[in-house]
């Protein structure tokens, strides 16, 4: 007798089964050797997923330009080749403001920190020792520590040293030596010119792509995962495009912010503040206070009390930017309760750092919203079944009743 088709799909379900956990255990029984597989395959692909995250990132601002382009009579692929064009010039306006704006104003910040250390450490100690004469326990603690000692140390002979002892090869498990130093140079280069020039073509090929990858799916799966897959893959564009431009917007505006707030209430340092405020405010819930507590510190080596009025200044514009611009900018992007926000940070930081922190938050938006839509999909089967139970058992009592 030839068994039926319930039979048939148990068999296979059990063969599945069997094979997947033969694969799980040959995994775990040479766990290293699949992860340095997954090393070499990442180290080949490495310019291909750094030029893919590029052109996702310039792709939010492609997709502006043309929505602007819209509005003109050109044809689609010169609106494409503008967009691009103009996504490239404000990518390479950023850089070039980072390098020649940015970053000379922050040196010329800690520069002057470091010359005002002295005068700020010799402060510190007499201080403290004005603090001894009032109390005599103060005194055997100031002098066991030498701290007396620190307003005599030569700070700026102490970094030229520092800076030699690097550059001459003293931290030699730091820096490697001068050969692979260029190799790797050269290396990081060409990854870079290979990322970038994918990045171009993923841009100005997106649509083709796109239609391609849909048909290989629909060939190679059935309905139901081709459906699932699509789901899943808007579902995830949508939240990194939301979560990454409304952050970068976000961060934008409140390190602006806290930059015209300092200027204006005449602190110290008030460009670099608002630099480390808005970019550490790329984690939420706590990067911004770290940033601010920062920056605070780097303001209170020349006066207190203006530590203390910037992070009022701080505390205030975020109230203001947390209720009014925020709720614009990002909106429920990332649709995470406080809780999950909090646990996603945890853990993308024990794995990948500030990286981790960062993208971990919409993944893990990605992953609660694909739960609590299965969760409410499986109660509303649930309940559809519920009822047509109940509408089921309410005919048999009236078939009887009528009997």
């Amino acid at each position: 007798m030839r068994p039926d088709a319930n039979y048939r799909e148990k068999m296979k379900m059990y063969r599945n089964l069997i094979l997947f956990g033969l694969l799980v255990y040959f995994g775990l029984q040479n766990i290293s050797l699949l992860w340095d597989i997954v090393k070499y395959i990442l180290s080949i692909l490495t310019p291909f997923l750094i030029g893919g995250g590029l052109a996702f990132v310039l792709n939010i601002l492609v997709n502006k330009i043309e929505e602007l382009l819209n509005f003109t009579s050109l044809r689609a692929s010169i609106k494409r080749m503008l967009s691009v064009i103009g996504a490239l010039f404000v990518f390479f306006l950023v850089i070039v403001c980072f390098l020649f704006v940015v970053i000379p104003h922050i040196s010329a910040s800690i520069e002057n920190i470091f010359m005002q250390l002295p005068s700020v450490t010799n402060d510190f100690v007499n201080w403290l020792n004005r603090l001894a004469q009032d109390n005599p326990k103060w005194t055997a603690i100031v002098e066991s520590a030498s701290i007396s000692g620190l307003a005599d140390l030569n700070y700026e002979e102490m970094l030229a040293n520092l800076s030699d002892w690097l550059i001459s090869g003293g931290a030699s498990n730091i820096f490697a030596t001068t050969v692979s130093l260029i190799s790797t140079t050269l290396s990081w280069a060409v990854t870079s010119i290979v990322a970038f020039v994918f990045a171009i073509l993923l841009l100005f090929n997106k649509e083709r792509l796109a239609i391609g990858s849909k048909k290989l799916l629909r060939v190679y799966t059935n309905d139901q995962i081709y459906k699932k897959t699509l789901y899943v893959l808007n579902l995830t564009k949508t939240t990194f495009t939301n979560y990454i431009g409304g952050s970068c917007t976000e961060c934008l505006i409140l390190g602006s912010l806290v930059t015209i707030g300092g200027v204006i209430l005449k602190i110290q340092y008030a460009f670099l503040g608002g630099v480390i405020v808005g970019v550490t405010a790329l984690v939420p819930m706590f990067g911004a206070f770290f940033g601010c507590l920062t920056s605070a510190l780097f303001i209170a080596m020349v006066d207190p009390m203006q530590a203390v009025y910037f992070i009022i200044m701080v505390v205030c514009i975020q109230q203001v930017e947390g209720n009014l611009i925020y709720p614009h900018v990002v909106g429920n992007s990332v649709g995470l309760p406080a809780l999950y926000v909090i646990v996603a940070i945890s853990i993308g930081g024990s794995l990948l750092g500030i990286v981790g922190m960062i993208i971990f938050i919409p993944i893990c938006s990605i992953i609660y919203t694909l739960l609590k839509t299965d969760v409410n999909e499986r109660i509303e089967k649930e309940q559809e079944l519920m009822k047509k139970r109940e509408e089921k058992e309410l005919n048999v009592q009236k078939n009887d009743s009528v009997s």
